[in-house]
């Protein structure tokens, strides 16, 4: 049964920073080789080394210890910071899966809108050590 994403959980470097989150996605990804060789009428491939990402869309806020003071400071670090997402702000359960991961801050927009808009902003993630651990309970 479908539900709606309203109360994703976004905890980044020991900061739970979902109340300024206005979307998030965590595309997984694979490399894909291809093994066809003579003879074939159809292609083959194999599965490669697996990539994970965290797009994550902020209400921008600029006041300090909020969003662009806590992604600036981890994106000039350059360092790898624990990440925990999940639908819902509840508890880890079937219906509601957790991802953690070791990421770093990849790329940040500090500001983006345009006249009378809200700003956002976009801060993506990337793996930095690891893999992604799924749990459900």
């Amino acid at each position: 049964m479908a539900t709606l994403l309203y109360n994703a959980y976004v905890y980044v470097n020991s900061i739970d920073m979902s109340t300024y989150v206005r979307s998030v996605e965590i595309p997984f990804d694979r490399d894909s080789h291809d093994v066809t060789t003579m003879g074939c009428t159809t292609k083959i491939s194999l599965a490669g080394l697996k990539d994970s990402k965290i797009r994550v869309t902020f209400i921008q806020d600029f006041a300090v210890t909020t969003v662009d003071d806590r992604l600036w400071t981890m994106y000039d670090a350059g360092t790898g910071y624990e990440m925990i997402v999940r639908p819902d702000s509840g508890a880890v359960s079937t219906s509601n899966p957790q991802w953690t991961m070791t990421v770093w801050l990849k790329n940040y927009t500090g500001i983006s809108g345009a006249v009378g808009s809200v700003p956002e902003t976009v801060a993506e993630f990337e793996l930095s050590t690891g893999n992604v651990e799924r749990t459900t309970a």
